[in-house]
């Protein structure tokens, strides 16, 4: 399962520099996958690695940058109703994160893959979530959304709505309307903080009822590929609690530490374990100058490096 290199020419011209920056973006953190997993992390349980697809199109009606999200069944276990981005847990023979997130994509949305249409631009730091999964974020863009959005089909088991939002509405809610932003401080490890962010959707003519908000760990990614895209713009909100911790892929190593503290993954609740809701990792601007070491092309840009590990899950528990 694979995806066409991009070429510029394909995107419209004024949205260019975004979908260049995305796929000029080079993640500060490995990719975690079922073949080349770091040795370091060589005890972490292969089967709770997951990727999700974030799959970006041009829309000529108002002439935005749109993202694919779905959401999830209300038959499912975990997390029904939640809106989430397509992927899910990888599987034994999965040899990278892009394959995760296509294979998951297919099964969940009918996406057709491989396609020429579909190119994949970049990943965003690994995340981790409170089941222990870590997550990778795969960034693709669809040249041509014409001929691929009609053959989008939810699948009934897993997802029960197919939906779309701006980009750059995650840094600047306003763009849609009705749109509502709120954010929650929650209590964390050592008197710290985690911010959770929440977009809710406003209601449709068809319906009165609140649609499910997009929040979590959802949320979070989506603020930092908007943020890649779009650097050196920032969001208009308060992105960090007051306390907000900021540290590197060192969470993951705690995670296992901690696990293996309380007696391994298989027998711990997450609620043993005392799981942060979200860590970063240190932006450019809280470095100092003698410590800072480039981890992208875009990081004189403004463009975050930030790993966000959260409170939501994307993909199956």
């Amino acid at each position: 399962m694979s995806a066409s290199i991009l070429d510029l020419a394909q995107v419209p011209h004024h949205i260019q520099p975004y979908v260049k920056q995305l796929q000029a973006y080079v993640s500060p953190t490995p990719e975690y996958s079922i073949a080349s997993f770091p040795s370091k992390y060589a005890t972490y349980p292969k089967p709770r690695l997951a990727a999700v697809l974030i799959l970006l199109y041009h829309d000529t009606k108002d002439d935005s940058i749109r993202v694919t999200l779905t959401t999830r069944s209300m038959s499912l276990r975990s997390h029904p109703g939640q809106v989430a981005l397509p992927g899910g847990k990888s599987d034994p023979d999965d040899k990278t994160p892009v394959f995760t997130a296509l294979r998951e994509a297919h099964e969940e949305i009918g996406l057709p893959t491989p396609h020429p249409s579909i190119h994949i631009l970049t990943t965003l730091p690994a995340q981790i979530s409170l089941y222990k999964i870590i997550v990778t974020p795969v960034v693709a863009y669809l040249s041509d959304p014409t001929t691929v959005l009609p053959q989008l089909k939810a699948n009934p088991d897993e997802v029960d709505e197919i939906f779309d939002w701006r980009l750059d509405a995650f840094l600047d809610p306003s763009l849609v309307p009705r749109c509502r932003h709120e954010t929650k401080d929650i209590p964390w490890v050592s008197d710290t903080q985690w911010r959770e962010h929440i977009f809710q959707r406003p209601t449709t003519k068809s319906s009165s009822k609140l649609p499910a908000p997009i929040k979590g760990l959802t949320a979070d990614i989506l603020i930092l590929a908007a943020q890649v895209a779009y650097a050196p713009l920032l969001t208009s909100y308060e992105r960090w609690a007051p306390r907000q911790p900021h540290t590197t892929e060192v969470a993951i190593q705690w995670v296992m530490e901690e696990a293996k503290r309380v007696g391994g993954f298989k027998t711990t609740m997450k609620q043993d374990l005392g799981l942060p809701t979200a860590l970063v990792m240190p932006r450019d601007d809280q470095t100092s100058s003698a410590s800072r070491k480039p981890t992208s092309p875009l990081a004189t840009t403004g463009a975050p490096t930030a790993i966000v590990l959260s409170e939501e899950i994307l993909s199956p528990a």
